[in-house]
């Protein structure tokens, strides 16, 4: 029987957020729980998903790890930890591998897939809150999975309970287990404008030049980056958009001036993107249009089930894109010699709309 006079402490600890992490904290500096193995049959049924393959990279999101809501205010990216241990387990059983950014970039960028593991998965946070990162390290320890955190600087700084602070960040980084991204220094808020909620990150306010928009953007964005630096020796070359928000219902000029300040400082950039349509990133996606898959508290073998028809779709996709296909220098040379015969007698290049006169043309094109 508890005791009356530790009640409140005991329903602080179990109810309140703020006095469930100190909880966690004082758990984990003491012993961190294990991370338990998948049951006989769910162990068996991942194993036998271990030999399919798909084209290209899933890339997962988490936002909180184990109660609460996120600052999406929507309880369905809050994962359990006993069902975020269960989802790792299943990727190692179902043969994922983790990789880096560096390693997707580069895929990306190449086609070249010779160098990743048969079948690569990148797991990813956003925020550097406390409770995700708390309880995520001993899971990747004994999974040996690997994750991503996109950090707020700001909120880092805050000096809050909720989000990480720079020595611990510092720590987890050194691990091994979490490499470290940017997510805005202080554009992170929601703001309704004009019916639209939009991130700060893309709110062009009413009345502001475009300048003077950019020129904060770039102050924010470069903050981050030097805050990373100087703290954690790193200098990201990724990016996640807080809230998904690239821009989509800003004003028109404000997408344009941030995919330029990205693509001056970023290889890659995250979106979010819902389970419907969503494939594994591949090469010819948008480079600062990655889409993460945010992941729901699905059990391991849920989880799975999305990534077959995501790697189903990928696989549509590769083939449409004829990237599988490896064109030999005489087919690359054959196909530069055709073209030449728009220059032939006879044959004329249209090269502006005004040559087109009152005629109706239509060009076919395959990629």
């Amino acid at each position: 029987m508890i005791p009356l006079t530790a009640a409140p402490l005991v329903v602080y600890a179990t109810r309140d957020d703020v006095g469930r992490l100190l909880y966690l904290r004082g758990l984990y500096a003491v012993n961190a729980p294990e991370t338990a193995e998948l049951p006989g049959p769910t162990a068996a049924a991942v194993a036998e998903r271990a030999a399919l393959r798909s084209r290209g990279v899933p890339v997962l999101v988490y936002h909180g790890i184990g109660r609460g809501v996120t600052d999406t205010d929507d309880a369905r990216y809050v994962v359990s930890r006993e069902r975020f241990a269960e989802q790792m387990r299943s990727l190692r059983g179902a043969g994922y591998e983790p990789i880096a950014l560096g390693q997707l970039a580069r895929y990306l960028r190449t086609g070249d897939a010779s160098f990743l593991p048969p079948k690569p998965v990148v797991v990813t946070f956003d925020d550097g809150r406390a409770d995700a990162m708390l309880q995520v390290d001993r899971v990747l320890r004994d999974t040996g999975m690997t994750a991503v955190m996109f950090v707020t600087g700001e909120r880092v700084e805050s000096g809050g309970l909720t989000y990480v602070d720079w020595a611990d960040l510092k720590q987890y980084a050194e691990s091994g287990r979490w490499e470290v991204a940017s997510h805005s220094y202080d554009l992170h808020d929601v703001r309704n404008r004009d019916g639209s909620r939009l991130s700060s990150l893309t709110d062009w306010e009413p009345g502001e030049p475009l300048g003077a928009y950019r020129e904060r953007l770039v102050a924010d964005l470069d903050r981050n980056q030097e805050a990373l630096l100087q703290r954690l020796g790193v200098e990201p070359a990724a990016f996640a958009y807080p809230y998904g928000d690239a821009g989509q219902h800003a004003r028109a000029g404000a997408a344009a001036v941030l995919r330029q300040a990205l693509d001056d400082r970023f290889d890659l950039a995250f979106a979010h993107e819902s389970e419907r349509g969503w494939h594994n990133a591949l090469p010819g996606d948008d480079l600062l249009a990655v889409a993460r898959l945010p992941v729901e508290g699905w059990s391991g073998l849920e989880l799975l089930d999305r990534l077959d028809a995501a790697g189903a779709l990928s696989d549509a996709i590769y083939a449409e894109r004829a990237l599988e296909y490896d064109f030999s220098d005489a087919e690359l040379a054959a196909a530069a010699q055709a073209v030449r015969c728009v220059e032939s007698p006879g044959r004329e290049l249209v090269k502006r709309r005004r040559d087109l006169g009152k005629r109706k043309l239509v060009a076919l094109t395959f990629d």
